[in-house]
């Protein structure tokens, strides 16, 4: 949750901010964890609607949910 809120990578496509333009192998890499664990989560954000996901892209669709969940 916390490196989705936090990387700011621009969209090649232009698409609105709180898009996340990079594939699951990338933001593994950089939250130094493996891919299935990455995919893992992603798909319980999307389940649970603080996220959308289409071909290489992460949108963020409830900020402000995504954001309460973090340990303070």
């Amino acid at each position: 949750m916390r490196a989705l809120l936090s990387l700011r990578r621009p969209d090649p496509e232009g698409a609105s901010e709180g898009t996340v333009a990079l594939t699951h192998e990338e933001l593994a890499q950089w939250i130094n964890c493996r891919r299935p664990t990455v995919t893992a989560a992603l798909s319980r954000f999307a389940l649970a609607g603080l996220i959308d996901r289409s071909r290489r892209r992460i949108v963020i669709a409830d900020r402000a949910r995504l954001m309460q969940l973090l340990p303070v």
